[in-house]
């Protein structure tokens, strides 16, 4: 039975995104959880933690993340964190995971983020548990690290087992394979799989059989080599950049050393990375020598090199050691890997070469420089690769590619998504009008991995965003590698500064004057105006200002002023501006109606004289000339004297028009006369 008593009455629902409210909810509960003294904040003020004064101390205080108790060194309150040491973000997480309704879930977080210590928060929340890691050494040291916590530790690790039947079990994958059958899986009310991305098959194989049990496939990268999700309930509220911009992760300053010869690499179709003969292929003696040229001098303090074999590694020590460095070795044949990672961090090298076993448990927080020696197919182990290197301490992480891997897989902290077969796109036209000239670029944000670029079509106006991630842009002088992150906008252009101080261009964005220069376009403007009328009377009013901004630039108006001034104003504004003498007027009432009977007013008049007059008033009221009572009774009795089936359609489609516009209300004055008489030529 799972220990409801201890589990908190959490109120809201599990989500797999975080929410905005969220997010500065969790940048509260950090600023507490950084001015912790003995598990109080006292010397944090109310307004400090709620600038914006949302309710967030409330917020906090309601899902159990703090409580408020009398400030021990002033008048006020203090903040007292309920969750030991675990950090707020881990907590959420927890959280998600305790209310979730699936039995089975995917819980991410990225290296170095503190999986193990989320993990031992979720457990000491049930009963009984088990903990399955994909590794011997891993068994024994997190049975280690439970132990310091957690009063009965079991193991179950081969010839290794102890104190199986504890409350709370860590396993070896292996050994747990083989005696599942045998064992009583329905005591465990939680099972958690650590580094679940790492035999995913296998642990998927076992899921189904814990039948009784909440299960948690634990993981920084819950996506396959190609980049597919592991499944379906993935909780991943957080982002690489989330940890990095706040202080948890360095930040990573990737370039690209090296490229190799991609036509030589096949793909495993087992792994999803490439086959070992291909890699093997093209990490010969020659690549070993470029790839020492290429990162010798630019090394900064402690450096992992990610080798692609035993022998690929023991030639990259010896070619480093050649170059005047203090090199170790860390492989399966290693006598004693433990005693290496201990050489390392006691400084007694600088740079330590390793085939995958820098992984799962390794803490090498002083690392400043990652060199990748090898091709990577696998978008998670690139991944896994990379945040070795990014733990907190350090201004920034340098990685040096000597592989075409940031050519090939993009930014390693930038979503993974499925790789995608790219179509070569003719000609770019507007998805509504079709306008084959490329739509100009409206505006650019970068976020992150995520260029967002706004394309407007100059014909129609129609607007579509497009998205695209970021990419890596080439030195033309030096042929260096970078992230499309580094590049600005400067005039117009997108450019890239390198460390070689070259300036490349990368975009010249496109310019609103070029399309512009189209000999078509403002007759496709001006269709698109009266292709949008709202209804006849509207329609003719459109059509007649079109004519007369035609007639201007037959005259001899710049055309692409004209085309200018129509992004900025209507079209008939604009024939306003350019013909003012030109534009048709509004003709008098005929003389025959003049001597007509005023006709008695009707519901319509009344519904007219309403709609006028509060138009009338909010003009008035901002301050805009409206119009006099005269000039009102005027345009009520031309409107009861009209005779057309459709005038109050046509004056209320007229007075939004100008109220939605800003255009001057006396502009409806002559109104009726001009409907009238446009009725009169179109029979």
């Amino acid at each position: 039975m799972k220990n409801t008593d201890r589990k908190k009455n959490h109120t809201t629902k599990p989500t797999k995104k975080l929410s905005k409210i969220d997010l500065k909810m969790l940048d509260s509960a950090d600023k507490i959880h950084r001015n912790l003294v003995k598990g109080i904040a006292a010397n944090i003020y109310a307004h400090e933690l709620d600038q914006e004064g949302i309710g967030l101390i409330k917020r906090l205080v309601k899902k159990e993340y703090v409580e408020i108790i009398k400030n021990p060194n002033r008048q006020g309150h203090a903040y007292k964190w309920l969750h030991g040491q675990l950090r707020p973000y881990q907590v959420y997480l927890k959280n998600l995971i305790l209310t979730s309704k699936e039995n089975v879930l995917i819980a991410a977080l990225p290296t170095g983020t503190g999986k193990t210590k989320t993990a031992l928060a979720l457990i000491q929340e049930y009963e009984r548990t088990l903990f399955v890691t994909p590794r011997i050494n891993l068994t024994h040291q997190t049975a280690g690290v439970f132990g310091e916590l957690l009063d009965d530790v079991g193991v179950i690790q081969g010839t290794d087992s102890k104190n199986e039947d504890a409350a709370h079990v860590v396993a070896n994958l292996q050994t747990l394979e083989k005696r599942i059958d045998d064992m009583d899986l329905s005591q465990y009310d939680l099972v958690i799989f650590d580094e679940a991305h790492y035999s995913y098959e296998r642990i998927k194989s076992l899921v189904s059989k814990f039948y009784n049990s909440k299960v948690v496939l634990l993981t920084a990268t819950p996506f396959h080599a190609d980049g597919k999700p592991l499944g379906d309930n993935i909780i991943q509220p957080f982002k690489p950049q989330y940890f990095i911009d706040r202080g948890y992760l360095a930040k990573l300053k990737p370039m690209q050393a090296l490229t190799v010869d991609n036509s030589k690499l096949k793909k495993s179709a087992s792994t999803g990375d490439f086959t070992q003969q291909s890699i093997d292929e093209v990490t010969d003696s020659v690549f070993d020598m470029n790839v020492i040229d290429a990162t010798a001098d630019a090394l900064v303090g402690k450096t992992l090199v990610f080798a692609a074999s035993i022998a690929h590694c023991d030639k990259l020590a010896i070619a480093y050691k050649g170059a005047g460095f203090e090199v170790l070795t860390l492989h399966s044949k290693v006598d004693n890997p433990s005693q290496v990672l201990q050489d390392f961090r006691d400084d007694k090298a600088q740079i330590l070469v390793s085939v995958d076993m820098i992984g799962f448990g390794t803490d090498l927080p002083d690392v400043m420089t990652g060199v990748i020696a090898r091709p990577i197919n696998s978008k998670s182990l690139w991944r896994q690769m990379v945040g070795r290197i990014l733990r907190p301490g350090k201004k920034e992480a340098l990685m040096l590619d000597c592989a075409g891997n940031l050519k090939r897989l993009g930014n390693p902290l930038a979503d993974v998504r499925p790789s995608k077969k790219r179509t070569v796109i003719d000609k770019a036209s507007c998805h509504d009008c079709g306008y084959e000239k490329a739509p100009y670029l409206k505006s650019f944000n970068q976020n992150f991995d995520v260029i967002t670029r706004l394309y407007k079509c100059a014909a129609c106006g129609a607007e579509n965003e497009k998205q695209m991630e970021v990419e890596t842009v080439e030195c033309e002088a030096c042929n260096r590698f970078h992230l499309s992150t580094d590049t600005v906008i400067h005039h117009g252009k997108e450019i890239l500064k390198c460390e070689c101080s070259h300036v490349t261009t990368v975009t010249e964005l496109d310019n609103l004057k070029l399309v512009l220069s189209d000999d078509e376009l403002l007759k496709l403007k001006l269709k698109a105006c009266v292709d949008k009328a709202t209804d006849e009377p509207n329609m003719i009013e459109l059509m007649t200002a079109c004519v007369s901004i035609l007639g201007a630039v037959n005259k001899g108006v710049d055309r692409e002023k004209v085309l200018l001034m129509l992004e900025r104003k209507s079209v008939i504004d604009t024939a306003a501006v350019l013909q003012p003498k030109q534009l048709p007027t509004l003709a008098p009432l005929p003389a025959s109606k003049q001597l007509v009977v005023p006709v008695p007013a009707d519901k319509s008049t009344n519904s007219v004289q309403a709609l006028l007059a509060s138009v009338n008033g909010r003009y008035q009221q901002a301050g805009k000339k409206g119009l006099t009572n005269r000039e009102m009774k005027a345009f009520v009795n031309d409107f009861n004297h009209c005779s057309l089936p459709y005038k109050e359609k046509s004056v209320r489609t007229r007075l939004t028009r100008i109220e939605q516009e800003g255009m001057p209300l006396n502009r409806i004055k002559g109104f009726i006369g001009w409907i009238e008489e446009n009725s009169q030529k179109s029979h």
